[in-house]
């Protein structure tokens, strides 16, 4: 999943992405599939801003344990103007978000940018991120605010599906040889 941010390279590197799946259709790994969001914040990319119109920011919007309307300044350096919404999954995106993850998944990838990492959490996501990190060079790790995130993907995954998830911090919008490689693995 890309473009959660509208402001990071998630969306350009998923579009990458589909087009090499379209192009290569037999690089799929026998008897997967991968279901691919590109943009899941449409508005925020067409202003190329972090948060939604209303000024949320949709991966502090799920229904997690942990979720809070006010952010912390510590929670994403720079971005004071967004909130968590009004409620857990209060954003139209976000209940189209959560209305789609309900058709179960194995994994989920999600594509952010600007860390240089892989932030892996939930059962069997480490493992996985190791896989991944051996493919595309980045290390497994956490961002340093990662205590002051409420209502996260990366924490409402694991929380309610019980399954992993990689969220990646690209370092670029190109999807290299590498990083293909990795979002293929995630599939295996």
């Amino acid at each position: 999943m890309g473009g959660v941010h509208g402001n990071e390279s998630g969306t350009a590197v998923a579009r990458q992405f589909v087009a090499y799946l379209l192009a290569h259709p037999g690089a799929l790994p026998s008897g997967a599939r991968i279901d691919v969001i590109s943009c899941a914040n449409p508005d925020g990319y067409a202003r190329h801003i972090r948060g939604n119109a209303r000024h949320v920011d949709l991966n502090r919007n799920l229904p997690t344990a942990d979720w809070r309307r006010g952010l912390s300044a510590l929670n994403e350096p720079g971005s004071p103007d967004l909130t968590g919404g009004a409620t857990p999954g209060s954003e139209p995106e976000t209940k189209a978000l959560l209305a789609y993850l309900r058709s179960g998944f194995s994994v989920v990838v999600s594509l952010h940018s600007r860390a240089g990492i892989l932030d892996c959490t939930g059962p069997g996501a480490r493992v996985l991120g190791r896989r991944m990190s051996a493919l595309c060079g980045l290390p497994v790790s956490k961002l340093w605010y990662d205590p002051y995130i409420t209502g996260s993907l990366g924490r409402w995954v694991p929380e309610r599906y019980h399954i992993p998830i990689v969220t990646v911090e690209l370092l670029r919008a190109r999807l290299g040889s590498g990083m293909r490689a990795a979002l293929l693995a995630a599939a295996q």
